[in-house]
């Protein structure tokens, strides 16, 4: 079996001194070239506010790792980051094989679209307003025929029927 690109992203406890996050870190490339896996990138993102609180905190430090690894190692490291408890969040995904790491974020060459995991999604636009209804021209009823009143929209009382004269 071929080697695999994934992503890895996790949120480290914010209250990990610098050597207890170096040591985590470690651990996390370990797994993956034990595993015989190559790391691609290592990026620490340093300390961030989380959009909502996980475990108790509202800050963690992120650090994201890109590797090529068989699909027993990505597995093995999903194990060991939930038995981690430096990890307070963690997510890993398979990345694209065409999409090198350096140009994820970049459009895509001449005569090629962006696979679906580059393209940035826009905001969905709001939905237009709908059109006024228009008004059909009014045409006159053939002779001999009787005009009917147009029938009521809802919620609004019908008008009143005019009685017919008997002769």
């Amino acid at each position: 079996m071929a080697a695999r690109p994934y992503e890895a992203l996790f949120i480290a406890n914010p209250q990990l001194d610098e050597e207890a996050l170096e040591s985590l870190v470690t651990r996390v490339q370990s797994v993956v070239t034990d595993g015989g896996g190559e790391l691609e990138k290592v990026d620490k993102w340093g300390k961030r506010r989380l959009a909502y609180e996980v475990a108790g905190f509202s800050e963690g430090i992120y650090v994201l790792l890109d590797f090529k690894a068989e699909r027993q190692v990505a597995q093995e490291l999903e194990r060991v980051f939930r038995i981690t408890d430096g990890v307070i969040r963690h997510l890993l995904i398979r990345r694209d094989a065409r999409i090198p790491i350096s140009t994820k974020t970049s459009a895509a060459p001449q005569g090629e679209s962006a696979p679906p995991a580059a393209e940035k999604v826009a905001a969905p636009e709001a939905p237009a307003a709908p059109a006024a209804p228009t008004s059909a021209p009014v045409q006159a009823a053939p002779e001999g025929v009787q005009e009917k009143a147009a029938p009521a929209g809802p919620g609004t009382a019908a008008p009143a029927a005019e009685p017919e004269s008997v002769q």
